[in-house]
């Protein structure tokens, strides 16, 4: 087995992965080329937590603004309109709209290297405690779940 050739195989895919999942999914994918049947690589159990850790997601594209210091949603995913199960958290009435600026997940102040998918890391199903600021400039919040 060549490991250094399968890390150098692999190691383009890192940058790609958004998640924690997506990491286990790449690390499975490796340990498979190794020949290592009946291994894998799982996620901590959180204290407290149920244990599934699943990521989080808002339903939209966002992108880095430094003017505004947040992450400006740029895209916002309807979903299925006749079906709230199957509606992105942000596509629920009243819900910030494109353009407006995501500053903070659940108390914890976004940044450049903070963004949304790695504040909601974990969150999937549960409650979530949005901070936005509207496009015209004021301050404001929302809950949304993750």
């Amino acid at each position: 087995v060549d490991m250094a050739a399968i890390r150098e195989a692999y190691s383009p895919l890192l940058g790609r992965v958004n998640c924690l999942h997506e990491l286990l999914d790449l690390l499975g994918e490796m340990q498979a080329e190794l020949g290592a049947s009946h291994a894998g690589a799982a996620p901590a159990e959180e204290e407290g937590g149920d244990g599934d850790g699943m990521q989080g997601f808002l339903g939209a594209e966002t992108e880095w603004d430094a003017g505004a210091g947040g992450w400006r949603l740029t895209r916002c995913l309807r979903g299925l309109p006749w079906d709230e199960r199957f509606a992105p958290p942000l596509a629920r009435a009243g819900a910030p709209v494109e353009g407006d600026v995501l500053t903070a997940v659940n108390g914890r102040r976004l940044s450049a290297s903070l963004p949304p998918e790695r504040a909601l890391s974990g969150l999937a199903g549960r409650e979530v405690q949005l901070s936005f600021r509207p496009q015209s400039g004021g301050g404001g919040g929302g809950g949304a779940g993750g």
